[in-house]
């Protein structure tokens, strides 16, 4: 397997309780989805296609086959979370695929920014 790009919108940000897991990863930049999607919080944030609100604001990241599964298992997925290819926009000019977590329906709070840092 090789490396994968990972887009993270939540507690796995900088700063936040799980940005410990991606330490060892290098950072790709700061972006959003190509796409709207929506935000909700309740005990954490997820991320759903629809309804489709707003692009979600985010960090790029570079992992290993390993990374990857520790996070796969940190979101339970396919369980819970599920896992998917989505595009992302760098610096407001590059798009990338990345691997994103999508919750299957709203649940919570909206956020109606995309932002999770906008959060509380």
């Amino acid at each position: 397997m090789q490396n994968s790009n990972v887009f993270v919108y939540g507690t796995l940000r900088r700063g936040f309780t799980y940005h410990h897991l991606l330490s060892g990863s290098p950072f790709l930049g700061d972006g959003r989805t190509a796409d709207r999607y929506s935000l909700w919080m309740n005990e954490y944030p997820c991320v759903c296609r629809h309804p489709s609100l707003t692009r979600i604001h985010g960090e790029l990241y570079r992992v290993t086959p390993a990374i990857l599964a520790l996070l796969d298992e940190l979101e339970d997925h396919p369980r819970l979370y599920r896992r998917e290819a989505t595009a992302i926009v760098l610096n407001e000019h590059e798009a990338v695929r990345a691997w994103m977590y999508f919750f299957p329906k709203p649940q919570g709070i909206a956020i109606p920014s995309g932002d999770f840092a906008d959060w509380g």
